[in-house]
């Protein structure tokens, strides 16, 4: 267990904080009914049941650092539990046209994933529309040669790990220097294409920047369809976001709802980091972004820019002190999605053999004691629509007893 931190934010209330949950009990959780049985088909009253989650079903990711280690026993610490996601953008960043990826890097990306044993690995920018960000031939070379290149990019990218499950294929910065205006949208068209063909499972995104800020926001959903419009087969949008200064709940809720709900795809928040003024203030920033982001529904992850302060650019956005203890953002997160946004369930059979609670999307182990004392085990993801249910039937056999 980490030390106390010295700093903790309150849990917020509000108005819209009930709105809020009111939505993510519509759209983040799922109706579960045990069933439990004897060996004759029997319904088994007043057996005790125990629903344990183990892990959500929506993506809160890290970011893996380009350098050091992922803290020890990572998966048995309370913060670290939360996460179930990485992304590679900084172990990723184009460095080379080389297709094949140095031992030490495949190695760094090991140790965290087997550390944190995530569902999704998501690999980052794979070119940018801003050359400066890109290998700098990149923005030198004639449009064949960039074609090759973004060929080998796509290539090493999706041979870089099997594990890897969402790529952002072009980082749309919308600034100044725009590489799309060079090579236009046919050759994004075909990067997309490329991927497709190479890893059709895979996500494949375009990256915006900064996309929730007031100004930016405006432009995000033309900007989406610009993409739509000329057929680019885009299967989600992702946006990097760095909060600064103090969060303002209706604002961003006007954002959310208005700009962001009406994306086409599934939208993912990448590399997030979240200041304050101190720790405190970014904490109570931190819960009042999570609290929204969780309750719009087409969010479907967030991935956060790092644990410690030389891992994030904003001021108090670090998750953990120099020390290994907690910082108030890093006690939020646990708060929020360790035990807030968290079920863990307890009842009984009625005369039916049956128990019906509703819980959070994500893997479970269920228990059901029977009154002789046997004991029935099974495991079940839970993600259904809403107005569906999941069953799970416990039924005892002669290996039960």
């Amino acid at each position: 267990m980490h030390p106390a931190t010295t700093a903790r934010a309150q849990m917020l209330r509000g108005e819209w904080v009930d709105q809020a949950e009111r939505s993510i009990d519509q759209h983040r959780k799922s109706n579960l009914e045990v069933i439990v049985l004897d060996r004759q088909d029997r319904a088994v009253a007043n057996a005790r049941v125990r629903i344990t989650q183990t892990r959500h079903a929506f993506e809160l990711g890290l970011t893996v650092p380009a350098q050091g280690d992922p803290p020890a026993s990572a998966r048995q610490q309370p913060l670290y539990r939360c996460f179930n996601a990485l992304a590679l953008d900084q172990v990723t960043r184009w460095v080379s046209p080389n297709r094949h990826w140095p031992k030490p890097a495949r190695d760094h990306i090991d140790r965290w994933a087997q550390a944190f044993d995530p569902i999704q690995m998501s690999f980052g920018t794979v070119i940018a529309s801003d050359p400066a960000v890109n290998f700098d031939g990149l923005a030198k070379l004639e449009t064949a040669v960039v074609a090759e290149l973004l060929r080998q990019r796509v290539d090493a990218a999706l041979e870089l790990d099997p594990r890897i499950g969402r790529y952002d294929l072009y980082r749309d910065t919308t600034g100044p220097a725009d590489l799309r205006e060079e090579i236009g949208f046919g050759l994004i068209h075909r990067l997309f294409d490329q991927a497709h063909a190479i890893d059709h499972d895979a996500g494949r995104s375009i990256r915006l920047v900064n996309g929730l800020d007031t100004l930016s926001s405006r432009q995000i959903v033309q900007r989406a369809r610009s993409y739509q419009l000329r057929l680019v087969p885009l299967s989600g949008i992702t946006i990097e976001q760095h909060f600064t200064g103090q969060v303002l709940a209706p604002a961003l809720s006007r954002t959310l709802r208005d700009r962001v709900g009406a994306l086409p795809v599934p939208v993912t928040l990448a590399d997030l980091e979240v200041g304050g003024d101190s720790q405190v203030a970014a904490a109570i920033n931190l819960e009042t972004v999570l609290r929204l982001l969780f309750a719009q529904p087409n969010i479907e992850a967030v991935y956060l820019a790092g644990l410690t302060e030389t891992q994030t650019l904003e001021s108090h956005a670090a998750l953990i002190n120099e020390d290994g203890s907690l910082t108030a953002s890093g006690q939020l997160i646990d708060d929020l999605f360790g035990k807030h946004w968290w079920s863990e369930v307890e009842g009984e059979t009625d005369g039916r053999g049956n128990l019906q609670t509703r819980v959070f999307k994500g893997w479970y182990e269920i228990e059901a004691v029977l009154p002789d004392g046997t004991v029935l085990r099974s495991r079940a993801y839970v993600d259904v629509a809403e107005g569906e249910k999941h069953t799970v039937v416990l039924q005892q056999t002669t290996i039960d007893g």
